[in-house]
C-alpha cells in the first residue's frame, strides 16, 4: 500500500464506524448461496458503493476492451469496528494508557476488529462460485481475488477496459464495480492497475564502481551513529526479526542457485562480523504452476539478468522494469532491495532480516509476436500493454497483509512511499472512513502487534507531489504517505561528513540541494491526511520568522544517512551469474529507513535482555514496544528534556527546499505557486534549526545513548 505504486490507495467508505476502543460488537453477515453464473439464481447486484479509484479513471482516456488472460487485485472487507482498532493502535504505545503494551495476535485482531468469519465465508463463497481464487489472512481485513477475466467481470458486474493516463496504460472497470451488499465488501484498493505509480525513494550519487568501494561502509556509519558503543555492550540485534517490504528480487546465498548473496558479498568485502541472515517468508501459496494458484501467489522466478532483459533490465513483455514484472528470462536483482537488507544486516549483524516478496504470474496476457514467444506463464493471444506479472511494488499490500498475520517481524522498514496528493485526489479520503478501513487499518493493526515500523519520508524534500505519480503538482508542499501515517515513524535525511574511521569531521547538517548539488532533499512537511497525532501534541517547529505550532501531523520525525555526498555503498550482483561485484555510492531516505529499523533491533534486543522492560509487555513478544514515536517525542520534550541532547544530534542547518519546478510536466498537473526570479531559483520548503524541524524531525539518534534512555541499560 502505500506510496506510488499499483496496489493503489484509499478511498471512501460507505458505512459507519465505531469509536469505541477495544473490542465491539457486531451482527454477522448471512451466508449468500451458492451461485451459478448466468444461471437462473444469479444474485441480485447493488451499488453497495463499492470504494475504487475512479477518479483516475475519470482522468484517463479510454482506449478500448481489455483483452486478459486473467489477474488478481486486493478487495477491501467492511471492518465494522476498525475505529476501534485506530484507537487501540494509539493506546498500546501510550505509556499512560492502560493497555500500554498489551499487544494482540493477528487472530484477537481479526476476532475484534476485522470483518466477521461469517462475512469472510460469505465473500469466500460467493468469488468461489465464479471460478475465482482467495487468499485471506487471520486478521480479517483484506482478501486477495484473481481468476480469468471473463470471471471476475462476472463476480463484479463490471467490464474492464485499457487506459492511457500520460505514458501509462491503466487497467481498470469500466463502470463501478458491484456486489451483493450482504457480502461485507467494501471495495478494491487496486482493481485499479497501472505499472508505475510507486516511487522507490534512493538516489545515487555516480556510476557503479566495479572495482572500487565508495560510499560509507557499514562499520563508517556505525560509528558516526554509535552503534559500535551498542555492539560493545553487547547489542547486536540477535534474536530480533526484522522484516523489510519487498520492492523487487532478491539474491540470498544459497537460494535459486545464488552460491553468494549481496548481504554476504558486503559482510566480506568489509570485513563485518556477525551472524544476521535473510529468510523468505512465503506470500499467500507457494505451490507454483502456471494455472491460477490460491489467490495468485506464487514463489518468484529465479533471479537472473539474461539477454532478454533488454536495455535497464526491462521486461520486452511490457516495457516495465524486470525487477517488477518479470519474465522467466529477466527477473534481475532490484537495487533498493539489496539495500535495504544490506543496511538492516550489516547494522544489525545478530539480527534476522524477513524479506516480504510477493508475486502474482497471472496478470500478462503474454502477447504474442514477442522475440522468445511471450510470457509463457500465460501464453494468450491480444495486444501488447495489456497486462503484465506483478511482483513486490505492485503487491505490496499482500506482503503487509501477510507480515501482520505472521506476527513474526519485531521491527518493519518500508523505503518507498507516495505524495499524500495522491492519496487524496485518487480516494477522494476527505472523508477518511474508508481511508481508516484499509490504508490507516494495516498500520494500526502492526502496531497493535507491537510492530515497530519505520518508513522512508521520500527524497523530493518538501515537495514529494512534484512530478511523482498521476496528480503531480510542481512547488506546492506536500508530505509522504505511509511516512505521515502516526503509527509509522517517518526517517528523513541528514549529510554526515565521517573519516575513514567514521567519526565526526564536521557538522551534521540537512540533507538538501544545498549540501548535495543535486536535486533532491529529505522528505518532510505538514500532512493534508492526518490531525496532529497526540505524541506531537504541544510540538513547536523551527521557522527563520519563529516556531510555530504543528498545526496537523508533521513528518519525519528522526533522520539519519540520506544525502548521496555522504552516502552509502551498495553492493549489487555479486553472484558470478549475475555478472559480477559492483559498487554504487548511494543516498536517499531509503538508506535512513533501514538504518533505523537496525537500529531499534538493538533496542529492543536490550529490552529482551531486561526485566523491568519486559515486565511491561505481554504476550509472546513482550520486548516489543509498539510505535516508538511516543517515546521519542517523551525524549525530546519540546527540546528541554535533558536527555535530549545526549541521545539525539539536533540537526540546525539546511532545509528541504527543491528546485522550482515549471509546472505541466505530468498528467492531471496541479500547479503550484510560481517559481521566484534569482538563482538558484527554489520552491517553496522548511528550514532545519533548533528544536524540532520539517526537515530532519527531532534528529539522529545515537545507538547506545537511545538505549540507555529508553531501557535504562
Amino acid at each position: 500500500m502505500s506510496r506510488i505504486r499499483i496496489v493503489s490507495t484509499s478511498l471512501v467508505a460507505a458505512f459507519a464506524l465505531s469509536a469505541c476502543g477495544g473490542g465491539g460488537s457486531r451482527s454477522a453477515s448471512p451466508m449468500v448461496p451458492a451461485v451459478t453464473p448466468g444461471g437462473s439464481n444469479q444474485p441480485s447486484f447493488a451499488n453497495t458503493n463499492f470504494a475504487y479509484d475512479a477518479t483516475t479513471l475519470k482522468k484517463a482516456s479510454f482506449q478500448g476492451n481489455a483483452q486478459i488472460r486473467g489477474f488478481g487485485f486486493d478487495v477491501m472487507l467492511a471492518m465494522p469496528n476498525v475505529g476501534g482498532l485506530l484507537q487501540y493502535a494509539s493506546q498500546v504505545s501510550n505509556p499512560k494508557s492502560g493497555e500500554y503494551r498489551h499487544f494482540l495476535t493477528p487472530q484477537q485482531i481479526g476476532q475484534r476488529f476485522g470483518a466477521s468469519p461469517a462475512s469472510v465465508a460469505a465473500a469466500q463463497k460467493y468469488f468461489a462460485s465464479y471460478g475465482l481464487a482467495v487468499k485471506t489472512w487471520p486478521q480479517n481485513m483484506m482478501m486477495h481475488v484473481s481468476g480469468s477475466q471473463t470471471a471476475l467481470q462476472s463476480a463484479f458486474n463490471t467490464t474492464f477496459g485499457l487506459y492511457k493516463f500520460g505514458t501509462d496504460t491503466i487497467i481498470g472497470p469500466t463502470k463501478s464495480p458491484s456486489v451483493p451488499a450482504n457480502l461485507g465488501v467494501a471495495g478494491s484498493p487496486n482493481i485499479v492497475m497501472w505499472p508505475s505509480r510507486f516511487v522507490k525513494p534512493n538516489i545515487k550519487s555516480s556510476s557503479p564502481l566495479s572495482n572500487a568501494v565508495d560510499g560509507y561502509g557499514p562499520q563508517q556509519v556505525a560509528t558516526g551513529f554509535d552503534y559500535t558503543g551498542a555492539y560493545s555492550a553487547g547489542y547486536t540485534g540477535s534474536g530480533i526479526n526484522i522484516g523489510v517490504i519487498g520492492t523487487g528480487p532478491i539474491a540470498v546465498t544459497g537460494v535459486d542457485g545464488i552460491t553468494i548473496g549481496d548481504v554476504d558479498a558486503t559482510r566480506a568485502l568489509f570485513g563485518v562480523g556477525g551472524t544476521s541472515h535473510i529468510v523468505l517468508p512465503p506470500v499467500g501459496d507457494t505451490a507454483g504452476g502456471n494455472a491460477f494458484s490460491a489467490g495468485g501467489f506464487t514463489t518468484p522466478p529465479t533471479v537472473n539478468s539474461g539477454s532478454g532483459c533488454g536495455p535497464g533490465g526491462t521486461n520486452p513483455n511490457d516495457g516495465v522494469p524486470g525487477s517488477e514484472s518479470p519474465s522467466a528470462t529477466c527477473n534481475p536483482e532490484d537495487g533498493e532491495t539489496q539495500l535495504d537488507t544490506e543496511q538492516t544486516a550489516l547494522l544489525a549483524p545478530n539480527a534476522t532480516v524477513e524479506y516480504y516478496l510477493a508475486y502474482n504470474p497471472n496478470d500478462d496476457c503474454g502477447p504474442t509476436g514477442i522475440p522468445g514467444g511471450g510470457n509463457p506463464v500465460a501464453p494468450a493471444t491480444c495486444a501488447p500493454g495489456t497486462g503484465i506479472p506483478l511482483q513486490g511494488l505492485a503487491e505490496s499490500d499482500a506482503e503487509l497483509q501477510q507480515a501482520i498475520a505472521d506476527n513474526t517481524a519485531d521491527v518493519l522498514s518500508e523505503s518507498f512511499g507516495q505524495s499524500e496528493l495522491d492519496v487524496q485526489n485518487q480516494a477522494n479520503v476527505t472523508s477518511s472512513l474508508t481511508f481508516q478501513q484499509f490504508e490507516q487499518s494495516e498500520y494500526a493493526a502492526l502496531a497493535s502487534e507491537g510492530i515497530a515500523v519505520f518508513a522512508s519520508s521520500g527524497d523530493a524534500g518538501a515537495n514529494q507531489c512534484q512530478a511523482t505519480g498521476p496528480i503531480s503538482s510542481a512547488n506546492a508542499t506536500c508530505a509522504g504517505y505511509p511516512a505521515s501515517d502516526p503509527n509509522v515513524v517517518a526517517v528523513g535525511g541528514v549529510t554526515i561528513p565521517l573519516n575513514a574511521t567514521g567519526q565526526l569531521n564536521g557538522p551534521i547538517d540537512a540533507w538538501g540541494v544545498q549540501t548535495s548539488g543535486g536535486t533532491s532533499g529529505s522528505g518532510g512537511g505538514l500532512s493534508i491526511l492526518f490531525p496532529t497525532p497526540a505524541f506531537q501534541s504541544g510540538v513547536d517547529y523551527f521557522t527563520p520568522s519563529g516556531e510555530l505550532p504543528l498545526s496537523a501531523r508533521g513528518v519525519p520525525d528522526v533522520s539519519l544517512v540520506g544525502d548521496p555526498a555522504t552516502g552509502v555503498a551498495l553492493v549489487v550482483n555479486s553472484d558470478p551469474t549475475l555478472g559480477g561485484q559492483q559498487v554504487f555510492p548511494i543516498g536517499g531516505t531509503s538508506v535512513s529507513a533501514p538504518e533505523m529499523a537496525a537500529m531499534w533491533s538493538l533496542v529492543l534486543q536490550a529490552c529482551a535482555q531486561t526485566a523491568a522492560c519486559t515486565s511491561k509487555g505481554s504476550g509472546p513478544h513482550p520486548y516489543r514496544m509498539g510505535d516508538p514515536n511516543p517515546m521519542f517525542y517523551a525524549i525530546y520534550g519540546t527540546g528541554t528534556n535533558p536527555q535530549y541532547p545526549a541521545t539525539f544530534y539536533n540537526v540546525v542547518y539546511g532545509s528541504n527546499q527543491e528546485l522550482c519546478e515549471t509546472p505541466g510536466g505530468g498528467p492531471g498537473p496541479t500547479p503550484g505557486p510560481p517559481c521566484p526570479t534569482g538563482s538558484p531559483t527554489l520552491a517553496n520548503g522548511f528550514a532545519a534549526g533548533p528544536g524540532y524541524n520539517l526537515v530532519t524531525g527531532i534528529g539522529a539518534p545515537f545507538a547506545r545513548a537511545l538505549i540507555k534512555t529508553i531501557v535504562g541499560v
